[in-house]
């Protein structure tokens, strides 16, 4: 099973990934897919922390993974799991 996002419906006719997407198109992101793309890692299969997570700049913009999705459909648990990960690393170091 690949991991997908949550269901988006396009508001005005668009064009993506050079594909014309009418308005009111059901759309889905499959973040599986784009965390495996070669043309954006250099070897997708190897997990590299120092590639995927250091030097990222601001909260959301820069980020090339999105394990919480983004925008209006975001998870609602994003701000408590960052919490936690810091808490939890704190408690183990």
């Amino acid at each position: 099973m690949m991991p997908l996002n949550a269901f988006h419906e396009s508001s005005k006719e668009c064009v993506v990934g050079g594909f014309n997407i009418p308005s009111g198109t059901m759309l889905i992101v499959n973040t599986w897919a784009l965390h495996n793309d070669p043309r954006f890692w250099g070897d997708p299969i190897l997990f590299k922390p120092e590639e995927r997570f250091i030097g990222v700049e601001g909260e959301k913009l820069g980020f090339k993974l999105f394990p919480f999705s983004s925008g209006r459909r975001a998870c609602l648990g994003e701000s408590l799991a960052k919490r936690f990960m810091a808490l939890t690393l704190g408690t183990l170091i």
